[in-house]
């Protein structure tokens, strides 16, 4: 919990209360591994995301097609769909 706290992340706070409720002992080292892997699949699919949106803009696909397509192609809501275009497009 305390590297919750520490790096500020809410999951790894509610996900640690949750094990200790459980009895699991915490590793921290193993709790930082989780988070960096996190990071790494976060990179990974915004990576792709970007990827999409620069094909789509090549393709002369409008912005609103774009947010359709990368709504549909990564299951995401139109806010972050929104977000992504604006910052890639």
């Amino acid at each position: 919990m305390v590297i919750g706290s520490i790096t500020e992340t809410q999951k790894l706070i509610d996900d640690s209360l949750k094990l200790e409720q459980e009895g699991v002992e915490l590793n921290m080292c193993k709790i930082l591994e989780e988070l960096e892997e996190r990071g790494r699949e976060k990179g990974r699919i915004e990576g792709r995301v970007e990827g999409a949106i620069k094909i789509y803009k090549k393709m002369e696909a409008s912005r609103e097609d774009t947010i359709k397509n990368i709504m549909e192609d990564f299951s995401l809501d139109k806010e972050v769909a929104d977000k992504y275009v604006e910052e890639y497009y």
